[in-house]
């Protein structure tokens, strides 16, 4: 990115993480860090060496030209920014979304947005709620997001985090980009098809 304020040009400044927010929160590090006094050739070499944080699009591996990827994503915004960095970092790849809503009010309440985020991809699943801290609510499951989703684009998928795995091993299709979103253990899913354990 090139960084200019008024006419005084910063430079350019090189991000290893993909996605427009990515790069807006980068800038706005940046700005913060220099008002407080450091020097804008150092944000840019922490910035070049930046890899990212824990399950913010996180690469967890690749096996059998299929790339796995997880993120915190738990929210429909957020989704959908992740979903835009899979498609802006791998273009003409399939990007195959696993989404485990959190908490049974938050699915009730975005069941429609969730959907229409979820659409953004080329195929997408609805594990089962990770309840945190909530009980059940009388109708409300995976299901929900997915009846929310016109022409049945997003779909569920039941069982554990072992079993999704073992189900997505059989089918996932060669070259393409697998991306586990919730604030849950979905990351396991990922974890288990990319062969890393943590």
């Amino acid at each position: 990115m090139r960084v200019a304020f008024g006419n005084t040009q910063i430079g350019e400044f090189m991000i290893k993480i993909p996605g427009k927010h990515n790069l807006l929160n980068a800038l706005a590090g940046s700005i913060i860090a220099n008002i407080n006094g450091i020097s804008w050739e150092r944000i840019k070499e922490y910035l070049k060496n930046f890899t990212g944080t824990k399950r913010r699009f996180e690469k967890i591996g690749e096996y059998g030209r299929k790339l796995f990827y997880d993120d915190y994503a738990h929210h429909p915004t957020e989704i959908r920014a992740t979903l835009a960095a899979a498609r802006g970092s791998f273009p003409g790849r399939r990007v195959v979304a696993l989404f485990q809503p959190h908490l049974y009010s938050r699915t009730r309440d975005f069941a429609r947005e969730f959907a229409e985020a979820l659409a953004e991809a080329d195929e997408a699943w609805v594990a089962p709620i990770y309840p945190a801290r909530e009980a059940p609510l009388p109708g409300i499951s995976a299901a929900t997001i997915a009846d929310a989703a016109r022409g049945g684009m997003v779909r569920t998928i039941e069982g554990t985090n072992a079993e999704i795995a073992a189900r997505f091993g059989r089918e996932l299709a060669t070259g393409s980009v697998f991306v586990s979103m919730g604030a849950g253990d979905v990351h396991e899913v990922a974890e288990i098809l990319a062969g890393v354990k943590r």
